[in-house]
């Protein structure tokens, strides 16, 4: 599902961090700053990559209402959903310990939002 592909680092895609800093300190920067809303140049913000991703699982949880389901996706998507079930920030991504592989457990809870049953 296009929705749930991971978010485009743009011109930083590809490059070492020593890299990015080299030639964009500032954005990238302004970037750790406010994640949610600055874009890496050329590429998405999590702002951009959440309006893919909400709506997907939106309708995955209608459609499947009542039954587990296995989503796969990418680090970007995963940290998203972490980050607004756990409250972490976005600031603080790399707190939510995600790497190859990750894996977590969400539900919807009464009120329409979710809620993490099992990090992985």
């Amino acid at each position: 599902m296009p929705g749930l592909r991971e978010a485009s680092h743009g011109a930083w895609e590809g490059l070492t961090l020593p890299e990015i800093l080299a030639g964009w300190a500032a954005q990238y920067a302004a970037f750790e700053e406010d994640p949610m809303n600055v874009n890496r140049p050329g590429g998405d913000s999590y702002g951009d990559l959440a309006e893919r991703v909400w709506p997907v699982l939106e309708e995955i949880a209608q459609r499947h209402a009542g039954s587990e389901v296995l989503v796969v996706t990418h680090g970007g998507p995963i940290r998203l959903v972490l980050s607004r079930v756990t409250g972490i920030p976005l600031t603080h991504r790399d707190r939510l310990d995600v790497t190859n592989a990750s894996w977590f457990v969400v539900e919807g809870t009464a009120d329409g939002g979710w809620r993490l049953v099992e990090p992985g």
